[in-house]
This record gives structure tokens, sequence and C-alpha cells, in this order.
């Protein structure tokens, strides 16, 4: 066969009789048109001689047997992705997680986007849907909780559609530390000697445990926040 440079091993045709593939030493698989004689693809991946090549789903794809003791599936139809591996988190802090991921099979068509979603433990329903760009393979999770277990899944965007979801990353679990800063206080009530303020309480970051105490710091009429001029609030 003139696609090929050394000894052919396997051949098969296409149902319908419009297709033939071929292989043998070269380790690559050759998709021909019958009618014209002249050869549509060819596929890598085989790392020794293919011995024997078979069309699978009505010649939708391909399924080939090697000497380096695999066997391989080829889809000639672009299809959506695959799911991807289950993600791993690399790096956590109290309130973020370094989410990583592999890119799964897309059949010969190029992953546009990956879409990621997570929950809180286990038995939560899946939510929080956010989007990468297809050529990246790991995102940073913000305005987590401390303290508390999250799980990931993952799944691969291309122009045939949305891929099926990854299985579930294992629990992994947010720093724990001191409580996170207070948000801005509110002025509510002011008199000729006290001022009122009023703030909402941050989440505590040891789990559970809660916030003993605040530290109120008070700066203004020659005094600096540096002076270290407080009052404690136990809660």
């Amino acid at each position: 066969m003139l696609g090929h440079t050394e000894s052919v091993m396997t051949v098969a045709f296409s149902d319908e009789g419009q297709r033939l593939i071929s292989a043998g030493l070269e380790n690559n698989i050759l998709v021909w048109n019958i009618s014209s004689g002249e050869p549509l693809r060819r596929f890598y991946g085989h790392d020794d001689a293919i011995y024997r090549v078979a069309f699978i789903n009505n010649a939708s794809g391909i399924i080939s047997c090697s000497m380096d003791k695999t066997v391989k599936t080829w889809y000639l139809t672009p299809q959506p992705p695959a799911p991807p591996e289950k993600p791993l988190v690399v790096h956590k802090t109290q309130c973020t997680m370094l989410l990583t991921w592999r890119s799964p099979p897309a059949f010969n068509e190029t992953i546009t986007a990956f879409r990621i979603q997570w929950r809180v433990g286990i038995r939560q329903e899946f939510g929080n849907d956010i989007t990468t760009p297809g050529r990246d393979f790991k995102r940073t999770i913000t305005g987590l909780v401390p303290g508390t277990p999250y799980q990931f899944r993952v799944c691969a965007v291309n122009r045939m559609g949305v891929g099926k979801w990854s299985e579930p990353s294992p629990q992994f679990i947010t720093e724990i530390d001191v409580p996170q800063p207070v948000d801005r206080p509110d002025v509510h009530e002011v008199n000729a000697h006290s001022i009122g303020i009023a703030w909402s309480a941050p989440t505590a970051t040891v789990e559970g445990s809660s916030i003993t105490r605040f530290v109120i710091q008070l700066a203004g009429h020659g005094i600096h926040f540096e002076d270290g001029v407080q009052q404690v609030i136990h809660k």
C-alpha cells in the first residue's frame, strides 16, 4: 500500500464499504477512501507494531491492538470531551484553594473551556459554577470559609458540547488561623462624650470554636492607632 513504508499487518473495511483502515510495522493507522484510493487520516500513538484494527460504533471509531501491549480507541467523528480525572488541590489558605486537573481526551477537537463546581462536604449539591479557558489546567478558588471541607469537580467543553463531569475530588479543608478581619464598623449613634458603633462578626477560623472578644482601637483628637489606645469587648 502506497501510504505505508513498512509491512502492513492488518486491514479492515467499514460496514458501508467506503473506507478502509490499515496498520502494521510503522506503529500508526491509516484511514483510506476506497473510491479514490487516497489516505484520509493517519493516527499516531502506539509504540510498537499494530497487529489488529477494526471499525467500531457504526464506523465512527477504530480500535487497535499493538505489540506494545496496549489497546487503543480512536474517534473519527467529533464529540464532546471525555470526563477529566479527579481534580486535586495543590495549595490552600484560609479562604482559597488552588485546584489542578488534567486535560481529558477531546476526540480530535480543541477544548475551549473547563467548567468547575464545588460544594461543602460530601452531601450538598454541587454549585458555584465558574468557567476557565481551555488552555488552563489550574484555577484558584476564592471566597471559601476557613476550616471548612470542600469537594470539586471539572468538565471540559469543545465545539461539540459540554462533556461529562469528573468524579468528585477528595475532600480538602481550608486552613484555620486567627479570625478574619472585621469589616469596617458603622457609626450609629453620636453623643457629646460617646460614639456608638456596630459591626458584623467574621467567621471564626478554628473549627468548633467561637470568637471570644473584640478589640476596639481609637484614633483622633491627637490620638493615633499606633498609640495603642483600645478597649476590649467580651462577646
